[in-house]
């Protein structure tokens, strides 16, 4: 999602204005809207998704609803152009964020062994990193 992040972000005070009709002085407040929408939702589903993985003894369920949700997320925000549907499409990529994360992690923790845990890790790292600096 970091490269998502990364590639949106810069984008969306043009696209509030010319595809969502957003005035210019209303930018700002949709921007952090948006930007509180995604980071709220990853806060909130990280540790629900981390605790479910635990207790259901299954992490890859979480990890492909994650996955899923992410699908969603970005199909809405690809069409969406109301303001409140961009807000529902960072709601479910922030959550998809925060399942992703809190069961992917462990999942590969789990799965590889203990040599090889920080190779691996970069592989569900390294998009995060490439978007942040794109």
């Amino acid at each position: 999602d970091g490269f998502g992040y990364g590639a949106v972000v810069p984008v969306l005070p043009f696209s509030l204005v010319e595809r969502s009709g957003v005035p210019e002085k209303d930018v700002q407040f949709w921007l952090s809207t948006l930007l509180v929408a995604f980071g709220l939702s990853l806060t909130v589903a990280a540790p629900i998704t981390a605790w479910g993985g635990d207790k259901l003894g299954n992490r890859r369920m979480p990890m492909i609803l994650g996955s899923l949700l992410a699908l969603v997320g970005t199909a809405v925000f690809c069409v969406a152009e109301a303001p409140w549907l961009l807000i529902v499409a960072r709601l479910c990529q922030g959550a998809s964020n925060g399942a992703v994360y809190s069961a992917g992690l462990p999942l590969i923790a789990d799965t590889v062994s203990p040599d090889e845990v920080g190779s691996w890790y970069v592989f569900e790292i390294l998009p995060d990193s490439i978007g942040a600096s794109s």
